[in-house]
């Protein structure tokens, strides 16, 4: 029995729909879910030649020693062709991974907050769930 959630980023109260990613089970982990986030926005980068604005994987240290000083609203045209290289996507899902145990962003599942990577969520019971993206301020 497949079950679909709804995904979505909030930014600044602006809620955009991100899309949704389908399990073949019934309970989830929250790193289940964030690895899931993390594949859908390398294949919507794919789709649009470069990271969207925003996602949840920003670029290291050495991707930016690969590839240059990137605008701060994505990697650029090669990162989503690189995406597909062997481990380059557990980096990303550890990227994604520690930006919520660090609080980078809030995983909001129906009308609770996620708090931890093993929490287990329950599809049939949480139909939606919403990344509050953080906007991190200058100077302190």
């Amino acid at each position: 029995m497949a079950l679909t959630m709804q995904l979505a980023d909030d930014r600044l109260g602006q809620v955009e729909p991100v899309g949704p990613v389908t399990f073949d089970k019934a309970r989830i982990t929250v790193r289940d879910l964030i690895r899931a986030r993390v594949e859908l926005e390398i294949e919507r980068a794919r789709d649009q030649d470069r990271f969207a604005l925003g996602g949840l994987v920003k670029p290291g240290a050495i991707e930016t020693a690969l590839n240059g000083e990137r605008p701060s609203f994505g990697f650029g045209s090669l990162m989503p062709r690189r995406a597909s290289q062997p481990g380059v996507l557990d980096r990303l899902v550890a990227d994604a991974e520690e930006g919520f145990t660090t609080a980078r962003y809030y995983l909001l599942l129906g009308d609770r907050q996620a708090e931890r990577l093993d929490e287990v969520i329950e599809l049939d019971r949480t139909g939606e769930a919403t990344f509050l993206l953080l906007t991190p301020l200058q100077g302190g």
